[in-house]
């Protein structure tokens, strides 16, 4: 320790060997003392010596602040979850312009068209599918939606269909046919309780209103599910 801080330091207190110093109680006074040490250079009053109606007043006052303020906080209602955001995206592993550089599920670098083509307000319905291995979502578009999903993975074949749930890279496999049906499985590598959580935040109406940016624009940073880059299958897993 330099001199700097120990100028700054008062030396430490020593104690007094011998019996402990008895409390001293104003002249008139029939309360006892403790029989502990006293606070030097105060008023010679004990600090947990007192009038009982005082100290009776102090403690009532600190049980109904103290009680009160636990009451606010087990009453705090939990906020509500919220519709979660699905964005579909195309997506390539070579640069075009105007999309946007990012990682996929692997830490492979992608680049991610910015503007989705689908959105969680095209599902029409959304389903857990569960297996002894695997747990996924399997949602149904509606017609329009579907219709579209067909015509541009036709003319994408071979693209990369990056999904986004929340705004976080969920998966990103390669259309290696048209994706009829509007059926699409949603395979992140989700717990059942994950998929079980999609399900029921899909099916909640929307309430808020997400950010206009593009899914894309938050890349797959602090991504908590991954996929393998497989084709995307409309129909069964």
């Amino acid at each position: 320790m330099s001199a700097t801080f120990r100028s700054a330091i008062s030396p430490p207190q020593k104690c007094r060997a011998g019996p402990p110093s008895p409390a001293r109680i104003p002249t008139g006074s029939k309360h006892v003392g403790h029989g502990g040490p006293t606070l030097q250079g105060g008023t010679g009053v004990s600090p947990v010596v007192g009038p009982p109606r005082l100290l009776r007043r102090t403690a009532i006052a600190a049980v109904f602040v103290f009680g009160g303020c636990a009451g606010l906080e087990r009453n705090a209602a939990p906020a509500p979850p919220k519709k979660i955001s699905v964005r579909f995206c195309w997506a390539s592993t070579e640069e075009r312009e105007g999309y946007r550089s990012t990682r996929d599920e692997s830490g492979q670098p992608l680049h991610v068209e910015p503007e989705p083509f689908l959105t969680e307000a095209d599902v029409l319905t959304a389903s857990a599918w569960h297996s002894s291995q695997r747990h996924m979502v399997l949602v149904e578009l509606d017609r329009l939606a579907a219709a579209r999903l067909e015509a541009a993975s036709a003319a994408r074949l071979g693209d990369r269909l990056a999904v986004y749930i929340d705004d976080r890279l969920t998966m990103s496999p390669v259309v290696y046919r048209p994706l009829a049906g509007g059926k699409v499985y949603l395979d992140g590598g989700f717990s059942r309780g994950q998929v079980e959580d999609i399900v029921r935040r899909l099916a909640m109406p929307r309430t808020d209103a997400f950010p206009g940016r593009g899914a894309a624009e938050a890349g797959s940073a602090g991504n908590p599910v991954s996929a393998p880059a497989s084709s995307a299958k409309p129909g069964g897993p």
